[in-house]
């Protein structure tokens, strides 16, 4: 079991790392229920959030890669349960 966490632990890695090569920025949108006017003007907020924006580098795609690169080569030489 461990062997198979391992192997999908480290696929991950190298499919989340190559995606990062082609995708030039993330962006999660956070959308919120309209809020029911409150008492106060001023202490409403702003009904818009910001969305949050990242942008990875070109080293993030080549260390998750290589990380997963080596976690599977780790996965697929872990001996076999009872063998």
């Amino acid at each position: 079991m461990i062997r198979s966490f391992f192997l999908a632990l480290g696929i991950a890695a190298v499919i989340l790392g190559g995606e990062c090569l082609f995708v030039d920025e993330y962006v999660l949108r956070i959308e919120r229920k309209p809020e029911e006017p409150s008492g106060s003007v001023f202490l409403r907020s702003d009904p818009k959030p910001t969305p949050i924006r990242w942008s990875p580098e070109d080293w993030v795609a080549w260390s998750m890669m290589s990380a997963g690169a080596v976690t599977i080569l780790y996965a697929v030489t872990l001996p076999k349960k009872g063998g």
